[in-house]
């Protein structure tokens, strides 16, 4: 018999039992418990054989939404935005010009609490600025499509 025939028992069959199947992507230990991931690491953690089973047959498969989330058209909060609020924390006129994707990039490299001049206008970079700056360049790249 070779050695990974069913019938013949193997290294990380459970003890003192016919081994049974292991789900892909989930290992036995020697003494029997399963456990996450394909091999031993240290984020691996014992998980039961039916819970292992039932997330292996989820893997691929879209999770299920919930009736908010399916409700919701994606993550940006469109409703809620305040409308110019970058341009104000730049200090730019509504009127003036349109933010170009060029400019939300050199922004957005600005780190946290560093001092750039945007426009001519001396600012510091601000945790929320550097939000608002991720979502223009996101919202100018719904433009294109």
């Amino acid at each position: 018999m070779a050695y990974g025939d069913k019938r013949m028992p193997m290294k990380n069959a459970p003890m003192g039992g016919a081994r049974r199947e292991v789900p892909k992507g989930f290992h036995r230990m020697p003494d029997g418990s399963l456990h996450t991931g394909a091999t031993h690491t240290k984020t691996s953690r014992p998980i039961s054989l039916t819970a292992a089973r039932a997330i292996a047959n989820r893997k691929g498969k879209r999770p299920a939404q919930s009736k908010a989330e399916a409700r919701n058209d994606g993550g940006i909060p469109f409703g809620s935005l305040k409308e110019g609020a970058l341009k104000r924390s730049l200090k730019v006129k509504a009127e003036d010009r349109p933010l170009t994707k060029a400019e939300m990039g050199r922004l957005e490299k600005v780190e946290n609490g560093k001092d750039f001049t945007f426009r001519g206008n001396k600012l510091k970079m601000t945790p929320l600025m550097k939000k608002r700056v991720s979502l223009a360049e996101t919202m100018i790249k719904f433009k294109k499509k």
